[in-house]
């Protein structure tokens, strides 16, 4: 709930459902599989019209009863797995991709990148983007500019103090969410160096 982006799409969810009359309620998973499951069944067990699930789970199967009994579903941000369900999901691999192209373009070779958990479908999909942004520019990957596994803010501020500390540090950063964009302004307004940042 306290992310950004989550918080103003469920701003947009709560406005579309007060038209139709209807009531929002809102739980975190904390990106807990097991917290995902526990929370959206007891929703089911209080007979929700429908869900909107952002995905923490690896199987997605415990919700076939429910949508066999009428429970419409739609995933957001990330596919489900082990079943069929309506998604909604963000061009990932190609934001990140434009957003690296960008810092290329601009003449940076050592673009490093910050992002969230290896394990969310997001952080993958953005990595993605971002290798293939390298590739397609001639630029080489380099491990040792990548610091996925930063989660908040605090994390991803150590994290770029680490790539600002290298010996041959990035000209530029790719931020992959939120939260890693401002770990990385206030790490590089404490190094008082000018670094290129997309986020």
């Amino acid at each position: 709930m306290a992310n950004p982006f989550y918080f103003g799409i469920m701003r947009g969810v709560e406005e579309a459902a007060r038209t139709l009359g209807l009531l929002v309620i809102a739980a975190s998973s904390d990106e807990s599989g097991e917290r995902e499951r526990e929370l959206t069944l007891a929703l089911c067990e209080r007979r929700v019209d429908g869900l909107i699930l952002v995905p923490a789970a690896d199987d997605h199967s415990y919700l076939l009863p429910e949508m066999r009994l009428g429970v419409r579903i739609v995933f957001l941000d990330r596919p489900p797995q082990g079943i069929a369900a309506d998604t909604v999901l963000v061009d990932n691999v190609g934001g990140a991709d434009a957003a690296t192209s960008h810092l290329l373009a601009q003449g940076h070779r050592r673009v490093a990148m910050v992002g969230d958990m290896p394990t969310l479908y997001t952080s993958l999909q953005r990595l993605e983007g971002y290798r293939t942004a390298l590739a397609r520019h001639g630029a080489p990957y380099d491990e040792r500019l990548v610091r996925l596994g930063r989660h908040d803010v605090a994390a991803a501020e150590r994290a770029a103090e680490e790539l600002l500390a290298l010996p041959d540090p990035p000209t530029a950063i790719f931020a992959g969410n939120n939260r890693s964009t401002i770990g990385v302004l206030r790490a590089s307004a404490l190094d008082g160096r000018r670094i290129a940042l997309v986020g």
